[in-house]
């Protein structure tokens, strides 16, 4: 009987180690699993643009794919219209975590980050091929030119391809009919070519214009097309004078803890299309500029396209500036500049 009862305890003594190691087994295998798991990781992204604007048309693009490419587990949902910060306050704001993602623009933040006034500035590129060949070259550079100033770049457009003077009573066509007038910009670098043109700068911020222009606080300003459409400028100031030449841009930016939630498969993934639309944005923006263009003259505005030999000089004058931005943006920016002259 002693040793029927030593059996039996014997049996589940074996049986007790057995489940125990089959469960420490399970615990250990739900741990690499977990360990190897992808976390979902949603952003919410600061957007200056209004939702129908072209900027959020493609941003919505964008974000979509990376949502689909990545199974889920990155989304990115949109904020218009300046909701979480402003244009000017979302560098910062991402920088410091306040906000998870945004997009700036290089007029916005040449003042904190130097080198941007190379690409603020008006005709920074005058076709889209010039425009790749930069996109594609300096791409590593800018990358870590943004990390070292707080923020992920993914990808970066330009602020437009094409620019409207607009004015009440004119078509401002060279620059002797700048002489004296008030004329808004985006940027310091933006003011000095302004100031070579010989009219006043002053900063406002878009959403300010259409009163500006009506109560002619302001004379004139050289506005993209698209927020010329959605600002509705024209009808304050109808003579539209077009310049076929690229302004400012656009960067798609990342909190770097943000980021860092991201796996590294899903980094890869978002990068790659990134680059690949930022590649190929020169021109699906001039497809929607024309677009907007003939919306904007089918509600009462007025069209003038500037001459190559009106281009010329206008350009030669914005051009008057580039030495000394580059002499103002230390190493890193010199170095941007080698790049970007090339395709200049």
């Amino acid at each position: 009987m002693a040793f029927k009862k030593m059996g039996v305890g014997l049996l589940v003594f074996v049986l007790l180690m057995i489940a125990g190691c089959s469960n420490s087994n399970e615990s250990s295998s739900a741990e690499s699993a977990g360990s190897d798991s992808k976390e979902t990781v949603n952003i919410d992204f600061s957007l200056f643009p209004s939702e129908n604007d072209m900027f959020s048309v493609y941003f919505r693009d964008w974000a979509k794919q990376i949502e689909e490419e990545t199974d889920g587990r990155v989304t990115i949902t949109p904020y218009y219209s300046g909701q979480l910060s402003s244009l000017f306050e979302t560098l910062d704001s991402v920088r410091n975590g306040t906000v998870d993602g945004g997009l700036l623009s290089a007029g916005a933040i040449s003042g904190d980050i130097a080198s941007m006034g190379l690409l603020e500035v008006f005709g920074v590129f005058q076709n889209g091929e010039d425009f790749r060949g930069f996109y594609d070259e300096s791409g590593e550079f800018l990358h870590q030119i943004f990390q070292d100033n707080g923020v992920q770049l993914s990808m970066w457009t330009t602020g437009g391809n094409q620019f409207l003077f607009l004015d009440q009573d004119e078509f401002l066509k060279s620059p002797d009919q700048f002489d004296g007038l008030k004329f808004r910009t985006a940027g310091k670098w933006q003011a000095e070519q302004v100031e070579e043109l010989g009219a006043t700068p002053l900063t406002l911020d878009p959403g300010e214009l259409y009163l500006a222009l009506q109560n002619r606080t302001v004379d004139t300003t050289a506005q993209t097309v698209n927020l010329t459409e959605a600002f509705k400028l024209y009808e304050v100031a109808p003579k539209l004078s077009l310049a076929k030449l690229a302004l400012n841009a656009n960067f798609f930016v990342f909190n770097p803890d943000v980021w860092s939630k991201i796996s590294e498969e899903d980094q890869e993934t978002i990068q790659n299309i990134s680059k690949e639309m930022g590649m190929n944005s020169y021109e699906f923006f001039i497809e929607k500029e024309n677009e907007i263009l003939e919306n904007i003259q089918n509600n009462g505005a007025e069209l003038y396209t500037l001459t190559d030999e009106e281009h010329a000089v206008l350009l030669d004058k914005f051009q008057a500036v580039i030495p000394e931005i580059a002499e103002s943006v230390g190493d890193e920016g010199k170095e941007l500049h080698e790049i970007l002259k090339k395709y200049q």
